[in-house]
């Protein structure tokens, strides 16, 4: 009985081992939210919010290419090395042409699980800059638009 017990061990940690660790860097999904009102007037200096505008921006070449890229960004190095995973909220600015006005990490999670990434975050603030926009509209009117979304790198270690 020890011997088949010692061999099943043995094969479980054979298989653990050759069992690789996996990086990933997710959009988690965010409940749908919709327009709770249009403005009677458009203001060219105002950004208006999700909550304001039909037709949000995204990516020039679409969701589908941007998501595609996104999954062949390289986990950076540091995090790798010091097993960082993080959870962030990023919020991104969209003038009326599609140009990125500003994008910033507005908040990064720090329970649980979760920890401070400066490369995780300098990575996705270079996605989000170096990405054609197509711009909110109200109507048929480009406007400047904030969004924000969620962003998270986590690490699946068999070994943990």
């Amino acid at each position: 009985m020890k011997i088949g017990l010692y061999i099943l061990a043995l094969f479980m940690a054979e298989n653990l081992a050759a069992q690789e660790i996996e990086y990933s860097i997710n959009f988690p999904p965010i409940a749908s939210m919709w327009v709770e009102h249009l403005p009677d007037s458009i203001d060219t200096n105002h950004y208006y919010s999700h909550l304001e505008v039909v037709d949000l921006p995204e990516p020039a070449n679409g969701w589908a290419e941007f998501y595609d890229n996104i999954d062949t960004l390289e986990y950076p190095q540091e995090a790798k090395e010091q097993k960082l995973q993080s959870a962030m909220e990023v919020v991104y600015k969209i003038d009326e042409k599609g140009f990125v006005d500003t994008v910033y990490i507005k908040s990064v999670e720090s329970y649980g699980h979760w920890e401070k990434c400066p490369s995780c975050e300098a990575l996705i603030l270079d996605v989000y800059k170096n990405t054609k926009w197509s711009p909110g509209k109200i109507g048929d009117v480009p406007v400047k638009t904030v969004d924000f979304t969620f962003v998270e790198f986590t690490i699946r270690d068999p070994q943990r």
